[in-house]
C-alpha cells in the first residue's frame, strides 16, 4: 500500500484492542516525513483502553522506531505521549 499524504505530524487517537494500536502506529511511521513528530493517545494511563496503546508506544520506543519527548497522564482513562518518528519509507522515497 502506497501513501501518498506525508505527515509532519501525526496525532494517533485510533483503536485499543488487538493489533489496531500496532496497526496504527506502523501506518503513521510509513506516513511520516519532515519533523515527523507523532502524538498518540490513551498511552501511560491504567484504565483497558489504555494497556494496548501504551504497550504499542513501550515497544516502539524500545525497538528504535521513535524517540520520546514527553508524556503526560491525566487520569486512569486519558493520558499521551508525544515523540518523534526514526527515519522511515517517506523519507527515501523522492516526491514531485
Amino acid at each position: 500500500h502506497s501513501h501518498t499524504h506525508r505527515c509532519d505530524m501525526t496525532r494517533i487517537d485510533g483503536g485499543h484492542l488487538g493489533p489496531t494500536p500496532s496497526t496504527d502506529l506502523n501506518n503513521a511511521w510509513r506516513a511520516a516525513k519532515g519533523p515527523r513528530i507523532v502524538w498518540m493517545d490513551d498511552v501511560g494511563c491504567e484504565n483497558w483502553n489504555c494497556l494496548r496503546p501504551s504497550e504499542v508506544w513501550v515497544a516502539a520506543v524500545g525497538a528504535g522506531v521513535g524517540r520520546q519527548q514527553v508524556c503526560h497522564v491525566q487520569d486512569a482513562s486519558h493520558g499521551f505521549c508525544v515523540g518523534f518518528f526514526a527515519a522511515g519509507p517517506a523519507d527515501a522515497s523522492s516526491e514531485g
